[in-house]
């Protein structure tokens, strides 16, 4: 009896499963009897020609050193009656696994938040307060950023710690107890703004993204104005352009309710015209060299730095820097003070300085945070408000330096009173000396008591004819 041979079946490409080859063979019944099945030709290219690019994604744009993701060989959707009726009940099932899932998690929410209202309510605290608590959220975003988030950022870079609760109170214990080195923090501050930058630029970007997430941002402005506008009545004119010349973002002007006819009416020059020169004054500044390079201008570099810390970190409340009261004027009165002054440098106006190695030195120490203001520790500023007010009561005002001529008669106190003789008496005194007399003097009538005597004979005579 003859054995009747099988022909096995097709191989399983890597894109392909089980399903897809059962399906192929439904589909191609000739298969499985053995028959050959015509294979369609595929073209190939000369040597001579390079194959076509592929087309540039947005995944290639972001990642420009890496190569081009490959294209990938999808199988075919094509699905029997029972693939498709499979699919549906995994989904239907899915689906109601899903609603389960939603209806436990309200009713956890609505037990916590009964549970929070109940302890708020016990401890005399908000609710608010107890639920940034409850889900490790705070405003740590809103305010500042201080050494302690620079320590935890570089930490959890170091440690590869996703959610650094624990690493946070310990960080904050040390430097409680000045256990962390100011060349730490400042290695960390360093970490922090490379990353905050990173953040904030992408680990790579080129042009091409570049101009297409400033428009995306301008649009989003252009449509905040202009609800503003609606809203409040304010007019807003918006100027955006590029700092480099080899970028890509064109120049932009958004303006709202008519506000670019500033530049026509006050200006005297078209809208177009100052857009143009805001973008020369950009490339020109931000291409320009900002090293100081003489003493004059390190010491302005210095003193601006310091000045602009300190406004910052006051919010506005202090704009001038002192340095002789510096105890009273800055730490007493505004609870900061300035870190990692140099020991070996006096504490003065960087204007005093004209060594080119000191206003070097502090540009080093202020470039890399290690020169930088901080809040003082209440505790730190009544013992300094302590000391200032003992030694305000100790010190004694210096008296007044006395006249070298002390104790010498400087003639009389009082005028000397006229004489109807004084003509007389000064005449015979001195002929010699004889002083003019003023042009005010002249203006004036004659007093009473120089009234020459013929005037008083003259009356006489003629009362007694």
């Amino acid at each position: 009896m003859p054995v009747q041979q099988v022909q096995p079946p097709p191989p399983v490409s890597p894109t392909m499963t089980a399903s897809d080859s059962h399906q192929l063979s439904d589909l191609n019944p000739a298969q499985t009897e053995g028959l050959p099945i015509p294979q369609p030709e595929i073209p190939t290219l000369p040597p001579s020609i390079p194959p076509p690019l592929q087309d540039i994604t947005n995944w290639a744009s972001r990642n420009p050193t890496f190569p081009t993701q490959p294209l990938k060989q999808k199988a075919s959707r094509t699905t029997s009656t029972v693939g498709r009726a499979t699919k549906k009940a995994l989904r239907t099932q899915q689906k109601v696994k899903q609603d389960q899932i939603n209806e436990e998690l309200l009713d956890l929410k609505d037990e916590v938040a009964e549970r929070v209202a109940e302890i708020a309510e016990k401890h005399d605290v908000s609710e608010v307060k107890l639920r940034q608590v409850f889900d490790a959220t705070s405003r740590r975003k809103e305010r500042a950023a201080c050494n302690l988030d620079a320590l935890v950022s570089l930490r959890c870079s170091q440690q590869y710690v996703a959610k650094p609760l624990l690493l946070r109170i310990e960080l904050s214990k040390q430097l409680s107890a000045n256990l962390i080195s100011p060349e730490e923090i400042a290695k960390a501050w360093v970490h922090f703004k490379a990353a905050k930058k990173i953040q904030a630029v992408g680990l790579r970007s080129t042009a091409k993204s570049a101009r297409a997430d400033a428009e995306h941002t301008i649009r989003k402005v252009t449509t905040e104005l202009e609800n503003l506008n609606e809203r409040t009545g304010v007019r807003c004119l918006l100027l955006a352009s590029k700092t480099h010349v080899d970028d890509q973002f064109a120049p932009t002007m958004v303006e709202v309710n008519g506000s670019s006819s500033f530049f026509p009416d006050v200006l005297k020059i078209p809208a177009d015209q100052g857009l143009r020169q805001y973008q020369q004054h950009n490339c020109t500044v931000a291409n320009a060299p900002t090293a100081p390079s003489n003493v004059k201008e390190r010491q302005t570099f210095v003193a601006n730095k310091i000045r602009e810390g300190l406004i910052s970190i006051t919010n506005g409340a202090c704009t001038a820097m002192e340095y002789i009261a510096y105890d009273r004027d800055i730490r007493a009165k505004h609870g900061v003070e300035l870190q990692g002054w140099p020991g070996n440098t006096p504490f003065q106006s960087p204007s005093t300085f004209t060594n080119n190695i000191t206003l070097m030195n502090l540009i080093r120490l202020l470039e890399n945070n290690t020169l930088h203001w901080t809040a003082m520790p209440r505790d730190t500023v009544d013992e300094l408000l302590a000391r200032l007010a003992d030694e305000a009561s100790s010190v004694e005002k210096p008296k007044r330096k006395k006249r070298a001529d002390a104790g010498v008669s400087r003639g009389p106190s009082k005028k000397a009173k006229t004489s109807k003789n004084s003509s007389a008496s000064t005449a015979s005194t001195s002929t010699s000396t004889r002083t003019r007399p003023s042009k005010v003097a002249a203006q004036l009538p004659p007093s009473r008591e120089t009234v020459d005597s013929s005037d008083e004979e003259e009356g006489q005579s003629q009362s007694s004819q």
